[in-house]
């Protein structure tokens, strides 16, 4: 197993994403109303979803990872605090 992989998903494992929980939210609402329907076929396999471009390239400290009792805790947990300072920056700059 990759331990480096292993180590970042550990890091987010109980953060919630509001774009990937629009998008599995999205996904199990549409496959809930084609089977109530029979218009279409349910999935009928396995799906997969990978984001790990998201994630840092680098290992950050342990530190960056720390949530701080902000709204922000769930970007902090995956991403780390210095990529949500600069993504707060850049949005409250913009509007």
């Amino acid at each position: 197993m990759n331990e480096t992989l292993f180590k970042r998903f550990s890091y987010g494992c109980r953060a919630v994403i509001n774009p990937m929980a629009a998008i599995f939210g999205g996904i199990a609402g549409q496959e809930i109303i084609k089977a109530c329907t029979s218009k279409f076929n349910p999935i009928h396999q396995f799906f997969y979803l990978d984001s790990l471009e998201c994630l840092p390239d680098q290992d950050l400290p342990f530190e960056q990872y720390q949530p701080i009792g902000c709204r922000y805790d769930s970007n902090i947990i995956v991403f780390g605090k210095d990529f949500q300072e600069k993504v707060f920056f850049f949005f409250c700059f913009v509007c």
